[in-house]
């Protein structure tokens, strides 16, 4: 199966990195970006790592069973997780975990794939790609598409590293550069990116993103236990890292969460 990392952007488009040989320009123009995906769907086994949200209000509320509640609309438990600091996992103030419903690529991901859904008149039977939502649910063939945070997942690889200055790379090419010496360290990341060419210089945030993106899609089909698919339909999902009590504590989360929101 091949994997390709995509980090969509309002302007700038779909910057591209994985498997799929393709002429496009790189990042992908947003006027022509419908034309790229469509080209996507002629690959026979594919699994797409997309830098945005894809998941909307819980299962319940998008099938039209259940009425909003909470945030339902503008926050996913998993983006409340990620920045809240009595959990253990609250990312760094320079990586953006914000509410799913403020993003501005969240449009372009309705448009371009379908997803995410927010309620029963979604239509997802000619969606082009099957949503990986959970661990139960790992692609062995066809076309996939999984949710992934790449600045999150380089802070769970790199947090624990004391001698970081910065963690504000977004617009900084010295930063990105930085930052991607420090990964291709990782044994588990390394792997993936054996190919010299793929070791070389890189200064643009958008292509490190979509080379971490491609890396945890890699590491997924691996099977290795090195990745996680944290979360589900209800929650909220994350491809990432799976780093030392990283699902015990987003499960103690949930289960505190529980123990003050209840649905009919």
């Amino acid at each position: 199966m091949k994997v390709i990392g995509i980090d969509p952007a309002p302007k700038k488009g779909l910057t591209i990195f994985g498997d799929v040989k393709t002429e496009w320009e790189n990042p992908v123009p947003i006027n022509r970006s419908r034309e790229f995906i469509k080209e996507l769907k002629y690959e026979k086994d594919l699994l797409v790592c997309w830098d945005s949200p894809l998941t909307g209000p819980p299962f319940a509320v998008v099938e039209g069973n259940d009425e909003a509640q909470d945030s339902d609309y503008t926050q996913r438990p998993i983006e409340h997780f990620s920045s809240c600091k009595d959990f253990d996992f609250k990312a760094n103030n320079c990586i953006s975990v914000n509410p799913y419903s403020g993003l501005s690529h969240w449009t372009i991901s309705r448009s371009l794939i379908g997803l995410p859904r927010t309620g029963p008149y979604d239509n997802s039977e000619k969606l082009p790609f099957s949503l990986i939502s959970d661990e139960t649910k790992k692609p062995n063939s066809g076309l996939n598409i999984v949710e992934v945070h790449p600045a999150l997942a380089m802070w769970l690889w790199l947090h624990e590293q004391k001698d970081i200055d910065s963690w504000k790379y977004k617009g900084d090419h010295q930063v990105c550069e930085y930052f991607w010496k420090r990964l291709l360290k990782i044994e588990v990341f390394k792997e993936i990116f054996l190919n010299a060419c793929h070791q070389e210089s890189l200064y643009d945030d958008n292509l490190l993103d979509a080379r971490i993106a491609y890396a945890l899609g890699c590491l997924l089909l691996k099977d290795n236990n090195s990745v996680i698919i944290l979360g589900n339909l209800d929650l909220g999902t994350f491809l990432l890292p799976n780093v030392k009590n990283l699902g015990e504590r987003f499960r103690a989360f949930i289960e505190n969460r529980d123990q003050h929101v209840s649905r009919p």
